[in-house]
């Protein structure tokens, strides 16, 4: 994966810009883009580009279980708050299999997060829930070991 194969997208109401690759990532969640994200009027360079080649591999390893993740926690609502997923025009009895169409956004991203030197790449998956978009779902990567973040 080379740095050159990513574009600029606009950058709309955000204060970070996001350059996308044209390849996607299809999983049993559906496609997820590929993209890094820098500060406003930077450039990503191809260590971003190499840490996104080690993401790519850790998420279709991890890719089963990854899905799992999300199907517990939509079934934890179902059974917890019924009525919320109702509200968001979630269906009660989805399968694992049927949650694509629900995850509105998909993406695994790399941050060039300058500030925490621990984890300057920040490597996460992201979906958005369509019963929890104001906080979407986030998940990194910390040696083999995968959890789930707060972005």
């Amino acid at each position: 994966m080379q740095i050159e194969e990513f574009e600029k997208q606009d950058r709309g109401p955000y204060l970070f810009d996001r350059f996308r690759h044209r390849d996607t990532v299809d999983s049993r969640l559906g496609s997820f883009s590929i993209e890094l994200i820098v500060n406003m009027d930077k450039a990503p360079n191809q260590d971003m580009a190499n840490a996104m080649r080690i993401l790519i591999d850790r998420f279709e390893k991890n890719e089963e279980e990854i899905a799992q993740m999300v199907f517990r926690e939509y079934r934890a609502i179902a059974e917890s708050q019924p009525d919320w997923l109702e509200d968001c025009e979630v269906p009660l009895t989805l399968s694992i299999d049927g949650l694509e169409p629900f995850l509105t956004a998909r993406a695994l991203s790399v941050s060039d997060d300058v500030d925490d030197v621990d984890d300057r790449y920040r490597p996460r998956v992201y979906m958005s829930p369509q019963w929890d978009e104001e906080h979407g779902f986030y998940l990194k990567f910390d040696s083999d070991k995968m959890e789930r973040v707060d972005c």
